[in-house]
């Protein structure tokens, strides 16, 4: 099972375009002046500080940067991106249901005494797992 990921109340998905003299990321040589750039926020201002923020940490002075498409927060839109977590702003903006979570909450929708049943629920799955109890209640926290 893969991770599933749901934005957080009030943040969004933001995508940008940034320009730039031309520049070699990771000592290529290839390069570029022109990059599409996602942000997870809860305002447009917000996003594009953190885009500001990546691209000055790597040494690179934008001419410009401009939101290029409209703002979401469809979930789906979240599994489209190649890489969720190295999304700017993810670890503000967005929950991650792992698999072990997933598994705690599947036993617990085909339980009908779940409520007093949840602690035993966990302690399997994490030991099932090789987690902890607290690591996997700490990742149920959103959902339960």
């Amino acid at each position: 099972m893969a991770p599933e990921y749901f934005f957080k109340r009030g943040y969004f998905l933001f995508n940008f375009v940034a320009k730039f003299p031309p520049h070699s990321f990771n000592g290529g040589s290839c390069f570029v002046d022109t990059q599409f750039i996602f942000s997870i926020g809860r305002s447009v201002d917000e996003a594009m500080s953190l885009v500001k923020g990546h691209y000055t940490s790597l040494g690179v002075k934008c001419n410009s940067i401009e939101q290029v498409m409209p703002v979401t927060t469809t979930n789906d839109d979240l599994k489209r991106l190649a890489s969720p977590p190295s999304t700017l702003g993810f670890s503000d903006g967005v929950y991650v249901k792992t698999p072990a979570a997933k598994e705690v909450l599947m036993l617990l929708d085909s339980d009908e005494d779940a409520p007093d049943n949840l602690p035993s629920m966990i302690e399997q799955v994490a030991r099932e797992r090789g987690l902890s109890i607290a690591e996997l209640e700490t990742q149920l926290e959103p959902f339960v």
